[in-house]
């Protein structure tokens, strides 16, 4: 299943019978031209930023075939989206909520997914000292990621892993901040992201979040009750929950290596003083087609290759039986296992 992102101005989504198109207007006859032409039978999903629009028929279609539409910002804020009707599964939302209510599981659950994270991340910290050296401050960080692992077993409620969490944040960050060789990354930042980097960390965040939370509304699950993150109105916090799994393996790699290759380079970036540091429309685009070959990328796990998007609805379902009561959740963590990388997609306006 593929997304379209749709940055041009004044794009716009339109309706010709059973098809979907995109059109912008053109300066000569004050009339409209055709960008793209969809095919919905294979979209998942239509993203639209700053000032584009789909029609109400457009709207229609989507909700009829099963595409959801969502909305961002100009500066990649997340607004929110439209999702068609799912099958919804009354029991999964009660076994969510009984989950949600029973502090000793919470805290299991919560410890297998934020102990993944921290194997993952010392995983790519190894692939750090491949490419670099045995630096002493990545076999350092290691030590450390070690330690902090330790301290997750033994935590003993969740203010404590919390605050387990956040030391192992900022542990990670140093370490990335470390590994970047043209731009200046010196610590995370954000609301609104002061330099190049957090930008770019901030806004795949949010596009992984999204990708997430339709997974997760896909199952039946309640998007905005978590285990992790605390509950607050619209936030998807089971979407962030997941995304712990998935921030190293799929973001923070993205953005040093899109970096570091000198795809994305200052100047694809404008200073907003409201919004902070965000990506130029040139920059957008150079972005969402590196985006989707990052998603493409397959890794083996459990003798199957799956791409990003296969590994996040895996994910999903292997919650549903965990909170069912099935089977003990599994977490995804990122190994030595080779990877392959997918063709690029053409989903991008």
């Amino acid at each position: 299943m593929s997304v379209v992102y749709v940055t041009e101005p004044s794009g716009r989504v339109r309706r010709q019978g059973e098809g979907l198109y995109i059109t912008r207007p053109t300066h000569k006859d004050r009339g409209q031209e055709t960008v793209l032409q969809l095919a919905t039978h294979s979209l998942e999903l239509i993203s639209l930023f700053g000032h584009t629009g789909i029609s109400a028929e457009a709207m229609q279609l989507c909700l009829e075939q099963g595409i959801a539409v969502a909305w961002f910002a100009s500066s990649g804020q997340y607004l929110g989206r439209v999702s068609p009707p799912m099958a919804r599964s009354a029991d999964i939302r009660l076994a969510q909520y009984a989950l949600s209510n029973a502090p000793e599981a919470r805290l299991a659950l919560s410890k297998l997914i934020l102990d993944a994270r921290l194997t993952t991340q010392t995983n790519i910290i190894r692939d750090f000292q491949k490419n670099k050296g045995s630096q002493a401050v990545l076999s350092e960080a290691i030590e450390g990621f070690d330690k902090i692992k330790e301290m997750v077993k033994t935590t003993g409620s969740m203010e404590a892993l919390l605050g387990v969490e956040g030391n192992a944040a900022r542990t990670w960050f140093d370490v990335l901040g470390r590994t970047f060789l043209t731009i200046t990354f010196s610590g995370r930042n954000r609301r609104p992201p002061r330099d190049p980097v957090n930008a770019l960390l901030s806004f795949g965040y949010t596009l992984l979040a999204n990708l997430l939370a339709g997974a997760i509304e896909a199952r039946g699950f309640d998007p905005s009750l978590g285990f992790i993150h605390a509950t607050r109105p619209g936030r998807p916090a089971l979407a962030l929950d997941l995304m712990e799994e998935f921030r190293a393996f799929v973001v923070d790699r993205f953005v040093l290596r899109v970096c570091n290759l000198k795809i994305l380079r200052p100047e694809h970036f404008t200073h907003d003083e409201d919004k902070g540091i965000r990506l130029t429309r040139e920059g957008m685009r150079t972005f969402f087609t590196e985006w989707e070959r990052a998603l493409l990328q397959t890794v083996s796990s459990d003798k199957q290759e799956l791409d990003v998007r296969a590994l996040l609805r895996r994910q999903v379902d292997r919650l549903a039986a965990h909170v069912r009561g099935q089977t003990g959740y599994a977490p995804f963590c990122y190994g030595e296992a080779k990877r392959k990388r997918g063709r690029p997609a053409k989903t991008q306006t």
